[in-house]
């Protein structure tokens, strides 16, 4: 059962295949939600969550300082990232330097290890907080 009281609900989603999925799905429910006010924000095509609130020096400086088995390999990663990120989301990329390396650390650890101990100060916020203020009137 649905909750009657009304809530504001804004909802982030990978610009990957996976949140596109999620994102059609979303629209053809959103009638089941009548006392929700919700707005569905997919962010641009191709990127993920990690593109958007890390620069590129910082998401490589935090995959050295928590993945040991990519430390040891620090100054490749740091090159193969250089030579590619223009063409491809953070995570990917991770994804396939740990996959010509034979490492045996996982996305989903990857992830939550980005996620945990952040510095706020250093995410970058500008995209998506004015947007955030407006909805929930934070202003």
């Amino acid at each position: 059962k649905v909750s009657n009281i009304n809530r504001n609900i804004y909802i982030l989603l990978d610009g990957d295949e996976t949140g596109k999925r999620i994102e059609n799905k979303l629209i053809a429910d959103k009638n089941k939600f009548k006392n929700f006010e919700i707005i569905i924000h997919r962010i641009d095509d191709k990127k993920e969550i990690e593109d958007m609130i890390f620069s590129k020096e910082y998401y490589i400086e935090r995959i050295i300082e928590i993945c040991p088995e990519i430390a040891d390999r620090s100054k490749e990663f740091e090159a193969f990232f250089e030579r590619h990120f223009r063409d491809k989301n953070y995570i990917n990329l991770t994804k396939e330097f740990i996959a010509y390396h034979k490492l045996s650390v996982k996305e989903n650890q990857i992830k939550h290890m980005l996620s945990t101990n952040l510095q706020v100060d250093t995410i970058n916020t500008d995209w998506i907080l004015s947007k955030l203020e407006d909805f929930f009137d934070l202003n």
